[in-house]
């Protein structure tokens, strides 16, 4: 059922005579503002939204409560809180009017309002003590908050003396009269709420279910508006609280509970809306990332996303369907989509993939052992050098001695998709037969990785595959080796920058994954420069070469696959020659971040000069200017806007050392 189309159709009904219709609700600003607490606004704008589509002119007005127990009234849209509100609300494109309850006290909207609270305190008291049997006695301060002018302090002993007057006595001492009219005097909480429904004709207002009940403050508050106003109250519509997996609810002071913020990294803010618009509200919501991504991308809403990509991408619906079905089993290498559409392109496509593969870095997928058997069926598979067909998979597979295709089978969505099941082999093949193929190669990479994998760009679930396993323990071992007192000079002067140039280059040219082969490239292209354990010898004049020699050594001892050495060692050995136009890419990011960092080394050091006013010269700058090192490094650099701002600052290098 759509709570909000029937409520919108109620309020219509009850309030035909309306111009605008405002839904209203209500929100503390203190705290994180969590799903559970901002499911106020998004009731209400849900609301206002079918009232709309009803060709009703409508708004969403929120209250903030920013009157806080001291002597003074602040204003907190500055407060972090509710800024980072309204940023996600505008990331939502939800339009909400931010009332604030110190503005209409400072304004004087609330005046009247409290003059006419003032002459019935007496009906007030009665109607709420209806609820809570005799619990509030007749003083002023059972319906205003009043702040001693003193001290600040909330006072408790207030009575009514005529005339919009009231008496005090405070803790400090102080006491005497007041007007109601001073400012510091505010509406009690259950007060307030009609009010400002009357003050903005509200004809809605949702609210979390424990206002619910015969004491709850919503009931208080609408036998509050009869009383006060002789008219009806505004619709409400009550919801349940968030919890996560583990039952915990939602709350600001545990700081327990997602943000939108939280969301909008794995979700498009449409796909939010639609589905906290659809979730069931009047039981307990259990809501986590995992719990939502799964319903959206890997559940029922699945099909109404792959009909989204659809309209988005206009294509035809089978053709996307069949490579869904196959990445909603977790397929890890989720551009299959994009390479199979040969929509590279495509933003909101590319988008999608990305936030796919944000959410499987989060929630990694478990690794699966795979047997020997698996690998030599594999291998039969890839011996032909060629895509085969059903059939001749399970002649390769029954080759196997001892091995059945259901078994093969069921390791084979083990690996690749981490399931027990799913689509039969022949769609898998048919839709995305080059990646399975490249991914079965992985899997027995020994023995057939140098056949069809370009070393330029590694396919992207390799890349993935060296940022998940291999790289953290490979660039331990080498910090491990290099940053020893011996070669902490060099490490920290040009190993280091060299390190931040690469990522620089690779995130101005979106290399991906890729980025973190680099760096083990750019902490190892001058390790024959360096003094290592049995090798004092380090070499200089042919340093590249060497280099990539002692790599390939070192990480074949490391076990790193073949595919990632040939990569790394090429950009190593060719770091020191001036890169042609048709260089790979890798290549030149790596000859123009040590370019840079020679460049960058002697304008460190003349800024520091600069900087101590030191007027002798540096004898290792003089140097890399006489021998024209500087002007080589740049010639290395084959990035135009990099190339630009290094060009400029070897001229002010040469004019300052003139």
């Amino acid at each position: 059922m759509n709570y909000y189309k029937q409520a919108s159709e109620n309020i219509i009904a009850t309030n035909p005579q309306n111009d605008c219709y405002i839904c209203t609700c209500g929100i503390g600003p203190t705290g994180k503002i969590h799903i559970g607490k901002a499911f106020d606004i998004l009731c209400a704008h849900f609301v206002s939204n079918e009232i709309e589509g009803l060709n009703k002119k409508t708004k969403v007005v929120c209250f903030i409560d920013d009157c806080i127990t001291d002597l003074h009234v602040r204003t907190i849209d500055s407060s972090s809180h509710i800024r980072q509100l309204k940023n996600e609300l505008k990331a939502l494109s939800i339009s909400v009017e931010f009332v604030y309850s110190s503005e209409n006290y400072k304004n004087g909207s609330y005046n009247s309002y409290l003059m006419m609270v003032y002459n019935h305190q007496e009906a007030i008291l009665e109607t709420i003590n209806k609820r809570y049997i005799g619990k509030y006695d007749k003083k002023l301060s059972a319906i205003f908050n009043v702040y001693c002018p003193y001290c600040g302090a909330l006072l408790t002993d207030v009575n009514s003396i005529g005339d919009y007057r009231f008496s005090y006595t405070c803790k400090c001492g102080s006491h005497g009269t007041d007007s109601i009219l001073n400012n510091k005097t505010f509406f009690r909480w259950k007060i307030e709420t009609p009010i400002r429904w009357h003050l903005y004709n509200s004809c809605f207002e949702p609210a979390a279910f424990n206002h619910d009940g015969p004491n709850g403050s919503f009931i208080i508050a609408k036998d509050l508006y009869k009383v006060l106003f002789g008219e009806r109250p505004p619709l409400s519509m009550f919801y349940q609280y968030f919890c996560d997996d583990s039952g915990n609810k939602f709350s600001s002071r545990t700081n327990i509970g997602y943000t939108i913020s939280d969301l909008l990294p794995y979700f498009y803010p449409h796909q939010i809306t639609e589905y906290l618009k659809n979730i069931n509200f009047r039981y307990p919501i259990k809501f986590s990332v995992k719990k939502m991504f799964d319903d959206i991308y890997y559940g029922k809403r699945w099909k109404d996303i792959r009909f989204w990509l659809c309209q988005k991408l206009g294509i035809q619906n089978n053709t996307i369907l069949s490579i869904i079905n196959i990445a909603k089993y977790y397929f890890y290498d989720c551009a299959i989509i994009c390479n199979k559409l040969n929509l590279e392109c495509s933003v909101e496509l590319g988008d999608f993939i990305k936030k796919i593969q944000l959410y499987q870095q989060i929630m990694p997928p478990k690794s699966t052992e795979i047997s020997t058997q698996f690998k030599n069926a594999l291998g039969n598979i890839l011996e032909n050098n060629r895509n085969l067909t059903v059939p001749e998979i399970q002649a390769s597979v029954m080759s196997v001695k001892g091995y059945s295709y259901e078994r093969f089978c069921k390791e084979f969505y083990g690996v690749f998709f981490h399931t027990e099941s799913g689509p039969p082999l022949s769609k898998i093949l048919d839709c995305c037969s080059r990646h399975v193929y490249d991914a079965m190669r992985f899997c027995v990479l020994d023995k057939y990785t140098c056949r069809n994998i370009n070393y330029e760009r590694l396919p992207s679930f390799m890349t993935y595959h060296f940022k998940t396993f291999v790289f953290d323990d490979i660039k331990e071992k080498i910090i491990k080796l290099i940053d020893t007192p011996a070669n902490k000079d060099r490490y920290e002067r040009h190993v280091i920058p060299v390190v931040e140039n690469v990522k620089k280059i690779s995130s101005e040219m979106s290399v991906g994954d890729e980025v973190y082969i680099l760096i083990i490239a750019a902490m190892l292209h001058d390790i024959a420069k360096f003094q290592l354990e049995g090798n004092n010898n380090h070499c200089y004049a042919n340093h590249a070469k060497t280099g990539a020699e002692w790599t390939r050594r070192f990480l074949r001892s490391n076990d790193v696959c073949e595919c990632y050495i040939e990569k790394i060692c090429r950009c190593i050995e060719n770091h020191s020659v001036i890169p042609t136009d048709g260089a790979p890419l890798d290549e030149r990011i790596i000859a123009a971040a040590d370019g840079m960092a020679h460049i960058d080394y002697p304008w460190a050091l003349i800024c520091k000069q600069i900087q101590r006013q030191d007027n002798q010269p540096y004898s290792v700058i003089l140097d890399m200017l006489f021998d024209d090192r500087l002007s080589k490094s740049l010639d290395k650099i084959s990035f135009s806007e990099i190339r630009k701002e290094y060009s400029r600052k070897i001229e002010l290098l040469k004019r300052l050392l003139k």
